[in-house]
């Protein structure tokens, strides 16, 4: 899917034909979790592309001390080694880092996308500080 009319409509195919839809991100989770069947269920693999892989800079604060972005669910944090798309230019991190700023919290691994690591629960943090911090808003599709 390259839109979120695209997610959309698999969200309505994947529920009329009684499937289970999930995203197909850089397969980070372990095979029961990210490829596995819901109870015997089929299950309807989607691959985010296109605008759903980008990052838009939206802006920095008053006082510069923060950077507003865009990141779209198939964003790969760093760079993902076996996704040829996923180079230094598309890495959420590495876009944020070149312009002078960084999320407050990162989990362990950064070749995963954006939707994984929010949808997993994989995204890092500590007693004081989490990749959350750092959200304004989620958009979510149905």
């Amino acid at each position: 899917a390259e839109s979120v009319e695209e997610v959309q409509a698999a969200v309505h195919e994947a529920r009329a034909a009684g499937k289970v839809l999930r995203t197909v991100g850089s397969q980070h989770a372990p095979p029961k979790v990210g490829f596995g069947t819901d109870h015997g269920r089929p299950t309807l693999h989607l691959k985010l592309e296109g605008a759903l892989r980008r990052v838009e800079v939206l802006g920095y604060s008053a006082d510069d001390e923060h950077l507003y972005v865009r990141a779209g669910a198939g964003v790969v944090l760093g760079v993902e080694p076996i996704d040829p798309a996923s180079t230094p230019e598309t890495s959420l991190f590495q876009i944020v880092d070149r312009l002078g700023y960084a999320f407050p919290m990162t989990g362990g691994i950064t070749h995963q996308t954006v939707g994984g690591m929010l949808m997993s629960g994989t995204a890092g943090g500590s007693t004081k500080h989490a990749f959350q911090d750092g959200l304004l808003s989620i958009e979510l599709v149905d």
